[in-house]
């Protein structure tokens, strides 16, 4: 196995890439904070590129999203209940500044902002448009066979318009001990277009991060246990159902790159290249992975 790795989006805001250096508190080369052990990763990271902080003094960033129609960053700031807006022209704004304690964030097939309200243990879609944010929201999902869910965290939207989501109990100020948990195990979740939540697996430990490849041949969840950190993946069919689990990639002792297992952070949120490649947050940064599960 092969890595490449860089730093990764926590409470402070990152920014790969040319960025007005009058906003920026610093940059630095991305050759200084990136790992390199496989010439392919060369197409899609520049080594004469820059990593730069944006802006700091955050609680816990989560939900990075581009929005194209407003050529800027949204960014959720879970413990302040707030969605910030990151614009490369004019800096960081609050763009929600009651979200609901949203974690991760994404656009809807008809361009809804969809949040994963942490906190609020539901699904929401934001009522106005993106262009015209309100702190108005409607419901997809908050409930599971008359059990609220746990703390919705992170989803993906499938070209079906099926939305899968990701709910550990990490919302909840006692996770896993909370008194108020109701349901007895933390999931991974469908949610069709017509609005039936369905399970799709109910032994996941710490459901986190979750994407679909571009192919739409896969689907991806990441599990941040720090006593067994791993990717999982389920098969898909073009109608958006799921196949049996397996495993994608493990950290542990027989790993090249074990000693990463000590370092700071666990598998989070993750993103496909168009190309296919795997961006999965993890212990010390980014891990980049190609379709032979080469990092």
């Amino acid at each position: 196995m092969r890595a490449g790795k860089v730093s990764q989006f926590l409470s402070s805001l990152l920014v790969i890439g040319a960025v007005n250096s009058a906003l920026a508190e610093s940059c630095a080369p991305l050759a200084e904070h990136v790992e390199i052990y496989d010439d392919e990763l060369s197409s899609v990271v520049s080594g004469s590129s820059e990593i730069c902080m944006i802006q700091d003094g955050f609680r816990w960033t989560e939900g990075p999203l581009w929005v194209p129609e407003l050529d800027a960053l949204l960014f959720s700031d879970i413990p302040a209940s707030k969605v910030h807006m990151y614009d490369p022209d004019k800096g960081v704004s609050v763009y929600l500044d009651d979200s609901g304690f949203s974690n991760g964030l994404l656009r809807s097939p008809s361009g809804e902002l969809v949040l994963m309200q942490s906190r609020t243990r539901q699904v929401g879609a934001m009522s106005s448009a993106i262009d015209s944010p309100t702190t108005v929201y409607k419901t997809l999902a908050s409930h599971f066979e008359g059990r609220r869910l746990n703390s919705p965290n992170d989803g993906v939207f499938h070209s079906s318009s099926a939305l899968f989501f990701t709910d550990p109990p990490f919302g909840l100020p006692k996770q896993f001990d909370d008194e108020n948990k109701e349901l007895d195990f933390q999931g991974v979740f469908r949610l069709s277009e017509s609005g039936e939540l369905s399970l799709i697996d109910d032994t996941i430990s710490h459901p986190n991060g979750i994407g679909i490849s571009p192919d739409e041949k896969w689907l991806y969840v990441a599990v941040s246990n720090e006593a067994d950190m791993r990717w999982y993946r389920y098969p898909l069919t073009p109608d958006g159902d799921v196949g049996e689990r397996e495993l994608f990639f493990k950290i542990d002792a027989e790993n090249v790159y074990s000693e990463l297992v000590v370092k700071k952070g666990v598998p989070d949120g993750l993103k496909f290249h168009e190309n296919g490649m795997l961006f999965a947050t993890g212990p010390q940064g980014v891990w980049i992975f190609n379709h032979n599960k080469k990092y």
